[in-house]
């Protein structure tokens, strides 16, 4: 075998390696896909169960995996929210022991509070459901206990709220892959205090398309100091339930575009400096 025979053997080698690879992972990526379809399949089948025929409508979305233990999947379905509750159901299923849990979940709109009952009959759900409205009142309305630690509650809550937000945001918008730049929140001793959850979005696009979907308006503007580095900054700011969401992307302008732009810039003191030699 030749010099040359060796290195197209190697390289022939190593695409078959590649080739198996990609066919591994092709089928890895469609098993997962199965088993997720198949469970959601099981839990629309579960709900029934226990619910009747009236839960055939419910449309059931997986949680992913990374948010759950080991071995476990779950699933949930909206319902038609309350007057201060977000409300959804939410299907529990232990592989380990083969165990199914169904419950029904409030999440507070401006509060902290969410709370989870399991539910074992259309029945119990209907007293649940009955029993929502006095109790999100009472916790939507209940005054913060005065005491030594009077702010760290404060921030405390506003935490909670700060993350169960970021949460209901980002499942909002899931192909709009926002991040989290910073999330703060203080208290104070007379129950006051402020909350701020700042999002960054991967361009001006996403950012106008996020903002549109949440009623938002746009402002931008443009900096730079050189044509490589001019940004259009895009930002939107609003209010949720006293917790300040601000929202921001930018774009970078073609080097054309920048030029010209820079050039603009220039002009009033290229102006000025020709006056003066005058």
């Amino acid at each position: 075998m030749t010099t040359h025979d060796l290195i197209a053997a190697a390289q022939a080698a190593h695409a078959d390696y590649l080739n198996d690879q990609a066919i591994d992972k092709a089928t890895e990526a469609a098993m997962v896909e199965e088993s997720r379809a198949d469970f959601l399949r099981e839990a629309a089948e579960h709900a029934v169960n226990i619910l009747g025929p009236t839960a055939e409508d419910l449309h059931w979305i997986g949680t992913p995996e990374q948010d759950l233990p080991e071995h476990h999947y779950a699933a949930t379905a909206a319902l038609p929210p309350g007057r201060v509750h977000d409300v959804h159901l939410n299907l529990r299923f232990d592989a380990f022991n083969g165990v199914h849990s169904l419950a029904l979940v409030r999440t507070c709109r401006s509060c902290t509070d969410q709370l989870t009952d399991t539910v074992d009959s259309l029945a119990d759900l209907g007293r649940l459901l009955d029993d929502g409205p006095a109790r999100d009142e009472t916790a939507a309305t209940r005054a913060p206990e005065p005491g030594p630690l009077r702010a760290v509650d404060q921030a405390q809550q506003r935490a909670a709220s700060i993350a169960a937000l970021a949460r209901r945001i980002i499942t909002k918008n899931p192909d709009a892959a926002l991040t989290i730049e910073s999330a703060y929140a203080f208290g104070h001793d007379d129950g006051g205090g402020r909350a701020e959850l700042r999002f960054n979005a991967e361009d001006l696009t996403t950012l106008h398309r996020v903002a549109a979907s949440l009623g938002v308006d746009v402002t931008e503007r443009v900096s730079g100091t050189h044509k490589s580095m001019v940004l259009r900054h895009g930002a939107a700011t609003y209010m949720v339930d006293g917790i300040e969401v601000q929202l921001r992307g930018y774009d970078r302008l073609p080097d054309d575009q920048a030029a010209a732009w820079l050039a603009q810039q220039n002009q009033p003191a290229a102006e000025a400096s020709d006056g003066g030699d005058v």
